[in-house]
Order: C-alpha cells, then structure tokens, then sequence
C-alpha cells in the first residue's frame, strides 16, 4: 500500500507561515525504506517555518498514532528584519535631524526574525537567548550599551546619539547568528540656530595698526558651523573699523564672512581711540552674537613725533 502522511501544523506566535497545509509549514518526509519486517523509516524535512505538527502516517486503511514534532525559528539566521527610528527629543533637532554633541538623538526600534520571517518569541516563559550588537561609526553612543537583549517580543530598542556631524552608519547582528550584519546611517548636524564666537590673539594693539584675530564658529554643542554668514561691527564707528576679513578688504566700521568650509576666519581691525580702544561684535541675522572682542591701544612708537620748541631768555657764561 502507498505510504501517506497526515500532517497537522499549528503556528507558534511569530511564526511567518501563512499556508498551513503545504510543505514549507509541514515539512516533508523522503526516502521510505523497510527496516526490518513490516518497519519503515523515512526521513522528516522540516518546514520553513516555526510551529508545532501533529504528524501521523497513513498506509492503506491504517493511520499511526500521533506523533508530536516542533519547527523552531532559526537562531543562525537571525537578523534585523525591519527598523523603524524617529528623533529622541524634536527639541534638539534640525529640520528633522538630531544635533550632535546634544545628548539626544534617535530612537531605534529593531524587530528580530530569521531568513524566513519567524519571530522569536519563546512559548512560555523564557527567552531564545539572543542579544543583538550594534557598531557605529566614530562619536556614536548606544544607551543601552550593546550588546542588547532581545526580549521575548523578539525585539529590541536603543537610542542613538553622537558627538560627531554627518551621515553616520550603525552596524547591527545577532551575535548568535552567522547572517551579514545589517547597516543604517543616520544623520547628526550642528545646531545653526544658535552660532558661538571664540576669538585667538588680536586684543591688544596699537593706534592705526593693523591688529589681526582669528574668530573661530561653533555651534553651542562644539559642532563646526558651515554655511553660515557672520558679521562683524566695529565700534564705535568713528574711531574703528574692520579692515579686512579673510583678506577681503572692508575698510568699514562693518563687514561679513560666509562660511562655507572651514570654521576659521581671520579679521584685521583697526582703532585709533588709545583711551577707550574698541571692540568687535559678531552678529548672526542682525542679532549680536555674545563673546565680543575687546581691543585695547597703546600708541603706536612709530607715529611718536616732537613739534619745534622756542625758548627766550638770556644764556649766561660759565
């Protein structure tokens, strides 16, 4: 008589199997061969995804007891099989992108399944087991640190942050697992809202002298600042004056800088007021920026001149 079985598959919870009848839920049974008089042995496949199976076997008019068989997801398979991420605090963000160096960044959330799509999700109490590792590139923090547990929802959250600007990737796998690891970048920018000027050298020169300073652009975090345009006041105005800013010359009690690569600027200055100097301010669409450079004068040894003197009176011999 024809051998036959009859297989009945209940999906565990995760379990991706959407037909239950075919062979990737059941499995499949191969190479019938007698053993000994009236045994046979056949060698049982299991089905692609996680579930449990009734199994029996039909020969002619006769069906065997039933036999209880388990398809568990599988642990060298596991991976990332979909992320959703969005911003920790919109507070710290730009245009939908966190700030580095802000202490907030993105929240991560990872579901884990294997090649097929079948979740881990233990039946019962406990767990698979598994924990997840993530590598990000240089600056990126992970809190929780990695590696993370997979909890028996067969997922996982972190959150993201960085203290370096750009585009940056986040490596993720199973560390039980021999899958490719997964990457996703993400993007962490300085903040332009709010530039902060530091000055280096050139607080101190003397009258009608060129005085030079260095102004260095940062965002509040420390982030380097591109594509911003400062200006510069030199006041008062009578007495002061911006005389050139990256060796473009100005000659005005005002001028500006684009910063589009770089996050230094040299400006020249000049003052002619030895008793009160001037100062420099830097301003960010028509707003003072804090940090203001202070210069003060001393006269200037090389414009020192004498006017001609006359005396009267009587010389008298020794």
């Amino acid at each position: 008589d024809e051998i036959a079985k009859s297989f009945t598959f209940t999906k565990m919870l995760g379990s991706a199997a959407t037909n239950l009848t075919n062979d990737d839920a059941v499995g499949s049974l191969s190479g019938w061969s007698e053993s000994s008089d009236g045994v046979y042995t056949s060698t049982y496949t299991p089905g692609k995804y996680s579930g449990t199976i009734a199994a029996k076997v039909v020969v002619g008019s006769y069906t065997s007891n039933s036999v209880g068989l388990t398809t568990s997801p599988d642990i060298k398979s596991a991976q990332v099989l979909s992320q959703t991420s969005s911003l920790q605090n919109t507070d710290y963000s730009i245009s939908g992108n966190a700030i580095a160096g802000s202490g907030y960044g993105y929240v991560i959330n990872m579901a884990i399944a294997d090649a097929n799509g079948n979740k881990f999700i233990y039946p019962g109490d406990g767990d698979y087991g598994l924990s997840l590792n993530l590598v990000g590139a240089s600056g990126i923090s992970f809190s929780p640190s990695s590696p993370l547990d997979i909890d028996n929802t067969s997922s996982v959250s972190a959150v993201v942050t960085s203290t370096t600007l750009g585009s940056l990737s986040v490596a993720t796998n199973v560390v039980q697992s021999t899958a490719a690891a997964k990457s996703t970048s993400y993007t962490f920018v300085a903040d332009t809202s709010n530039p902060v000027i530091t000055w280096s050298g050139g607080n101190v020169g003397q009258v009608d002298t060129n005085v030079t300073s260095v102004a260095t652009l940062t965002d509040k975090y420390g982030n380097n600042l591109e594509n911003v345009n400062i200006g510069f006041t030199a006041a008062p105005s009578a007495s002061s004056k911006i005389v050139s800013i990256n060796g473009a010359t100005i000659n005005a009690a005002q001028g500006s800088f684009g910063f589009t690569t770089g996050n230094t600027v040299t400006v020249v200055t000049q003052g002619n007021d030895v008793t009160n100097g001037y100062s420099v301010t830097p301003t960010f669409k028509g707003n003072d920026i804090d940090n203001a450079l202070t210069v003060s004068l001393d006269v200037n040894p090389t414009a020192l001149r004498f006017d001609a003197l006359s005396a009267t009176g009587t010389a008298m011999a020794n």
